[in-house]
């Protein structure tokens, strides 16, 4: 039986990141995913959070995140984690030479 440590399911920009990370810990990753991501199809755009519950486009996704009813899931995490997150997305697309330009 083989043994792995952590279990991903999905190739998008999120599965990928989940299983860097656990990689960059040290740990034994398995990744799986059906067909091709959908990553070859997205913008570029890493959006946060661009509008409110009204439809209205945020100022600030900070701003807006801190808004967000205690329910919803950046809520749930806390601006300190998604900061961490900006930050570990930025220090790797830096590493290997794509950097990504936003705020």
């Amino acid at each position: 039986m083989k043994h792995t440590d952590v279990i991903v399911i999905g190739s998008g920009l999120a599965g990928l990141t989940a299983a860097l990370a656990s990689a960059q810990q040290g740990r034994s990753v398995t990744l799986l995913s059906y067909g091709s991501s959908s990553l070859s199809l997205n913008s570029g755009l890493i959006d946060f959070l661009g509008y409110d519950d009204s439809h209205k486009a945020v100022k600030s996704p900070r701003e807006g995140i801190l808004g967000l009813p205690e329910t919803h899931p950046y809520s749930k995490i806390g601006m300190e984690e998604i900061a961490e997150a900006v930050d570990f997305f930025r220090d790797f697309a830096k590493e290997y030479h794509m950097p990504y330009h936003g705020s």
